[in-house]
């Protein structure tokens, strides 16, 4: 397996490696960025002016980190990325490109699910898809979108980490050679957010009481906390069942 073609060159090829581990601790480099999207996601809120203006930095912060998350995690798999060579001018950047890509599909998606007569109001769940990562969406297919998307930004962190574009050809190509380990990822991953918002649905309802005791002043940081936690501990199961399935695609096929 040679370095310039695998994200994970380094799996097969140190048998002695220790122990991989997968433990949430080891991603903190991304807490900053989910806690700068979740102020900017809950104070956004309730303020029409700067709900499309705030949306847009919370995907650049929530992607920022994935982006961190999706390293890290790549190296306890024992893989190497150029990642880490990264400036952050040059993660910015990155992270501009890739949310454009996105924003472009999803706005040819929106139109397409215009022309069949789909909800307006749904439509707009298209363009909040790396937000429906992390954070909890009420809409029935937002979980699915953004374990598509999931897939879609990781394969090409995965592109850039090899030293090439990210675009989404090479993407394509990616999924379908592996696709016996990623398809069943994103299937899983889907469920996994499904889950994952039907259980914060049920806590948030829960917590009402909770919410009604506490002063004014003190609920903002409730709420921030709150949202901070779950969506830590969502992109981290993310990117490590991501993480797993690409491992697994390389282990079973040492000659790529």
């Amino acid at each position: 397996m040679q370095p310039s073609d695998s994200v994970l060159p380094s799996v097969e090829a140190s048998s002695h490696r220790p122990s991989i581990g997968f433990g949430p601790y080891l991603l903190l480099e991304s807490v900053p960025w989910l806690f700068v999207a979740t102020v900017l996601r809950t104070r956004s809120q309730g303020l029409p002016g700067l709900v499309l203006f705030g949306t847009q930095f919370v995907q650049l912060a929530v992607f920022m980190a994935f982006l961190l998350a999706s390293h890290r995690m790549i190296e306890l798999a024992g893989g190497g990325t150029n990642l880490g060579r990264l400036r952050f001018r040059e993660q910015l950047k990155l992270g501009r490109g890739i949310l454009w890509r996105l924003l472009a599909a999803s706005i040819a998606i929106a139109f397409a699910a215009a022309l069949l007569g789909v909800n307006p109001r749904t439509i707009i769940f298209f363009c909040l898809s790396v937000d429906g990562i992390v954070y909890d969406w009420y809409s029935g297919f937002m979980p699915l979108w953004s374990a598509i998307i999931a897939v879609v930004i990781f394969l090409m962190v995965v592109e850039k980490g090899l030293g090439r574009e990210p675009k989404y050809l090479p993407v394509l190509r990616q999924f379908v050679e592996r696709r016996r380990h990623l398809f069943p990822a994103a299937v899983l991953l889907a469920a996994f957010l499904y889950g994952a918002n039907f259980f914060q649905d049920l806590l948030s309802a829960r917590l009402e009481a909770v919410y009604a005791a506490i002063p004014l002043p003190l609920t903002r940081y409730f709420y921030t906390g709150y949202f901070l936690i779950f969506s830590y501990v969502r992109l981290w199961i993310t990117v490590a069942i991501l993480t797993y399935a690409l491992r697994a695609s390389y282990r079973q096929r040492p000659e790529t």
